[in-house]
């Protein structure tokens, strides 16, 4: 796989962003080749310098440099995964990469700062400074490789590549997609809608999933807390397992949400060529997720996702909207709460969601979250709350309706479905709204309920105090009068 220029829009002005120690470095769509897994480094018989080594890509050595080295920055001790191979007229080169971040639309302003008279200058600040502009992505500074800068450089090797130089003016209808493998099948995303590749990490599964569902828990990166889905579960391919930790592909979802998708791995970040991409089987591109699939010269079938289908998903959606930037702040003083009220310092988190009115639930509570069903079954002389029955796999759980809350009969809102001992119920919602942590707790009901107390949340920089809803508390109530009315054995 090699680099081409992107088809439209962000093709001239476009980067792909990655972390190299703590910074973030942004390389030229028009010199990125392709980003590929480093299966093995092979030192070389030179002095110690920004060369680490040569690695194999497909019968070629490319040298492979370590870009703090070379900028004179201190370097951080890594082992050596990913790279990105640099193309410049008809040479190659690589440099070494820590983490995929994504690849953006941006204007990069100059960066370089004056140096006071007199002073030394540092390696690359000079005429031939290897970073002269930069832009900000989520709040981080970006630095902007002048990649014919590198190339010019006396001390950074290079070989002929005439086949990369040659394939990069070739189609213009290729596009650039990130590679990866999940349960034993290869998949492609557009990369523009990647926001980062997450290595390797443990799952939290205290909140949400574990049971089951699409959701195996969450997930926190730069100050993202973002909601991870099981890959084969959503596109339908692959071997399905139980995830404990995984590497995750995080997606850029609607209105400024992430969304991640446990992976094998991450393979690479290489152009597809639009004219070599086929339909895929209609058993698979029947559910739309899946439409064209890619088969390179080793044989291996790539199967390319449709974004556009994966976000129009309403239950992925529903997920991504629980995604939010963590914003640390400072706990308010005990005095502003009151030591009258009986307020208890906590920090939980709450999912916060609309339901005739804002409220909150114990996050660990929830089981799932499910759009509305289409299909409910009436509930006869049932108590009024109980909207009917639905299905969930092959269960038939009760709908209820919350006090206040609309029945949901147009077919839009959600369900938070409930499972205590064994018992499952499912709550109406008209909106989820976010996932937040929360600062204190005012217990207002009886002990060992949760049901009427108060707690204070910040949602997008605004504080609330909002009713607790203990939907286990009601579930658990609900299975005691069943039981109750149940015949006698």
């Amino acid at each position: 796989m090699t680099g081409s220029p992107m088809p439209s829009g962000p093709a001239q002005s476009g980067y792909g962003v990655f972390r190299i120690g703590d910074r973030l470095v942004g390389v030229p769509f028009g010199h990125l080749a392709e980003v590929c897994v480093v299966p093995a480094v092979s030192k070389l018989m030179v002095p110690d310098g920004p060369l680490l080594g040569a690695f194999d890509l497909r019968g070629t050595l490319v040298p492979l440099l370590d870009l703090e080295r070379l900028c004179g920055v201190p370097a951080t001790h890594r082992k050596v995964g990913k790279a990105a191979v640099l193309q410049h007229e008809k040479r190659i080169t690589a440099i070494a990469l820590d983490e995929i971040i994504s690849l953006t639309e941006a204007h990069p302003t100059e960066t370089r700062y004056g140096l006071a008279p007199g002073a030394a200058e540092a390696p690359g600040q000079g005429d031939d400074a290897l970073f002269r502009k930069g832009f900000v992505l989520n709040g981080g500074a970006v630095n902007c490789l002048d990649a014919a800068a590198l190339f010019a450089r006396d001390d950074v090797p290079s070989i002929a590549h005439t086949r990369t130089a040659q394939r990069s003016s070739g189609s213009i209808s290729s596009r650039k997609a990130l590679i990866f493998t999940a349960g034993g099948a290869h998949f492609g995303v557009d990369a523009v809608h990647v926001g980062a590749t997450v290595p390797r990490k443990p799952l939290d599964t205290s909140e949400i999933g574990g049971d089951g569902g699409i959701c195996a828990g969450f997930v926190e990166h730069h100050g993202w807390k973002v909601p991870v889905v099981h890959t084969t579960r959503i596109l339908g391919l692959g071997r399905a397992a139980a995830v404990s930790e995984a590497e995750i592909v995080v997606l850029r979802f609607p209105g400024d949400r992430r969304l991640g998708f446990c992976v094998d791995a991450t393979e690479r970040l290489s152009s597809i060529p639009a004219e070599k991409t086929h339909d895929a089987s209609a058993l698979i591109a029947a559910e739309g997720l899946l439409p064209k699939v890619y088969v390179p010269s080793d044989g291996t079938q790539i199967f390319m996702v449709s974004f556009e289908a994966l976000s129009a998903r309403e239950d992925l959606l529903t997920l991504a909207e629980l995604s939010a930037q963590q914003v640390k702040r400072e706990a308010p003083p005990p005095a502003e709460t009151g030591a009258e009220d009986g307020a208890r310092r906590e920090s939980a988190r709450y999912l916060i969601f609309d339901a005739g009115g804002m409220m909150a639930v114990p996050a660990r509570q929830i089981a799932r979250i499910l759009p509305m069903p289409s299909d409910i079954v009436p509930p006869g002389d049932m108590a009024g709350s109980v909207l009917g029955f639905f299905l969930t796999g092959d269960r038939s759980v009760p709908l209820v309706a919350l006090p206040g809350a609309p029945a949901g009969a147009d077919g839009t809102g959600f369900v938070l479905l409930i499972q205590v001992e064994g018992f499952q119920v499912g709550f109406t919602a008209r909106r989820i709204c976010s996932m937040q942590t929360s600062e204190w707790r005012i217990p207002d009901g009886p002990p060992g309920e949760d049901d009427g107390d108060l707690v204070q949340v910040s949602d997008r920089g605004e504080t609330m105090i909002l009713p607790l809803a203990d939907l286990a508390g009601r579930a658990r109530a609900m299975a005691r009068r069943a039981a109750a009315r149940a015949p006698a054995a």
